[in-house]
Order: C-alpha cells, then sequence, then structure tokens
C-alpha cells in the first residue's frame, strides 16, 4: 500500500478527545506531540486536576494511569484512590472508565467492582488495567 493510499483510509474522529494533567509541563508537551501529528483540533489537552474536571454529556470512554507509587511518589495513596473512585462515581455515569494501576491495595479503594482486569507491563511494572461500567443506581436498574 502506498503513502497516499493509507492516507485516503484515513477516517475523520468519530468524536473530540481530551486530556488533562495536573503538571503544564507534560500538557505542553502533549499539545507539541498533537499537533505533530497532525490531530490538533481533534484531541483537546488542559492543566488541570482530575477531580475538577467534568466530562461531556451522554457518557464516553475514560482512560486513567494514576500514579500508583512507583516512579511517582504521592501521599496517602489510598486516599487518592479513595477520592478517584467518588469522582467517577459522581460524574461520569454512563462511562466506561479503564483505570491503569500496579497498586492493588490502592485500586481497591476506588470503591468499584471492576468489569475486566487485563494484566500487563507498564514501563516494567506488573499493573492491571481495570474496566469500571459507571451507571445510575444498581446494575439490574442500569
Amino acid at each position: 500500500m502506498t503513502v497516499a493510499e493509507a492516507r485516503e483510509r484515513i477516517h475523520p474522529p468519530l468524536g473530540i478527545i481530551s486530556g488533562s494533567d495536573v503538571d503544564a509541563e507534560t500538557v505542553e508537551s502533549a499539545r507539541r506531540n498533537i499537533e505533530r501529528a497532525g490531530l490538533k483540533g481533534h484531541v483537546q489537552v488542559r492543566c488541570q486536576d482530575f477531580v475538577d474536571a467534568r466530562p461531556p454529556a451522554g457518557g464516553g470512554l475514560l482512560v486513567t494511569n494514576p500514579p500508583y507509587g512507583e516512579r511517582m511518589e504521592i501521599e496517602e495513596i489510598e486516599g487518592f484512590y479513595k477520592l478517584l473512585g467518588d469522582t467517577l462515581k459522581q460524574h461520569y455515569k454512563g462511562f466506561d472508565a479503564w483505570v491503569l494501576s500496579g497498586n492493588t491495595a490502592a485500586i481497591k479503594r476506588i470503591g468499584l467492582r471492576a468489569n475486566k482486569k487485563i494484566p500487563l507491563l507498564n514501563g516494567g511494572i506488573e499493573c492491571r488495567f481495570h474496566k469500571f461500567e459507571l451507571y445510575d443506581g444498581t446494575r439490574e436498574k442500569a
């Protein structure tokens, strides 16, 4: 396949991809990479704490790789994961959330039951991708 043929197969995105990070340098690096990839206008990133961010209405997919105390130290890691879980439960109804973590004790503090767990390595660290389906009420009523 030629480059021209490959370019003809590119379809416009079905929605906007958005992301955030609390570190301004990380956000700027992401913006440069988005522009180099030709995705400006399709991918948005902002410097914002996840707890303060609000998703678009109608549901969607959330993927996050929060710190798990290996490469990045964070005080009170289990409290951090509880706050992550509370935020998911309060503001992300109708979403599927995938949380990558290598901290088995902290991930339990999210307070949700994972529908799926996929083991993998992230930078040599044993992790699991946990899928949480977020809905209103109980599963039977969802």
